[in-house]
């Protein structure tokens, strides 16, 4: 199996889900405040859904440019990162 997360990234906060691949069953949808610690705690998920169902596809939808620590932290975390950037 694989797993598939998607970010979409703004100013104050970020939405992730994350989903198995195969069979579409959510894992994980919710809000991430733009701090540190949350986006620690976004890595951390993404790779426990890693460890139960394979690797993971990232995929950011940003408007106006990738902020650095969502990329870097999702880059170091999955096996392939996504970019989507809309200016």
């Amino acid at each position: 199996m694989a797993v598939a997360v998607g970010i979409d990234v703004s100013k104050e906060f970020h939405w992730a889900e994350i989903k198995i691949a195969e069979s579409g069953t959510v894992l994980l949808s919710r809000r991430f405040d733009n701090t540190p610690g949350a986006i620690g705690e976004l890595i951390e998920q993404i790779a426990a859904a890693q460890a139960s169902h394979g690797p993971a596809t990232v995929g950011i939808d940003v408007l106006g440019g990738s902020p650095r620590s969502v990329d870097t932290g999702c880059y170091a975390a999955s096996s392939t990162l996504s970019m989507v950037c809309y200016s």
